[in-house]
């Protein structure tokens, strides 16, 4: 029997679903994932000010060292540690 050929009602199986519980758990599965995506863009956000912060003091500290060093042959003040990796500007 070819595939679009109606069957008759005897050798025809139906299956029929309530799937009244899965839409309303569906909607708040989805609310919480842009829920959830948004506090992941803002915490996001605040670690790349934050991070971005501690790249600028790091910077800081080091141009302070070196100005103390440079200025009448003083030692630096300590706050960079000679050896770690200068940031690119």
């Amino acid at each position: 029997m070819a595939n679009d050929e109606v069957q008759p009602a005897s050798e025809r199986a139906e299956v029929i679903r309530d799937i009244t519980n899965r839409k309303p758990a569906e909607r708040e599965l989805l609310q919480q994932s842009a829920e959830l995506r948004a506090r992941n863009g803002e915490l996001t956000r605040f670690n790349r000010v934050a991070v971005g912060r501690e790249l600028s003091m790091i910077d800081l500290k080091r141009e302070v060292d070196d100005l103390c060093t440079s200025s009448a042959n003083r030692p630096g003040t300590g706050l960079w540690k000679p050896g770690r990796p200068r940031r690119p500007f």
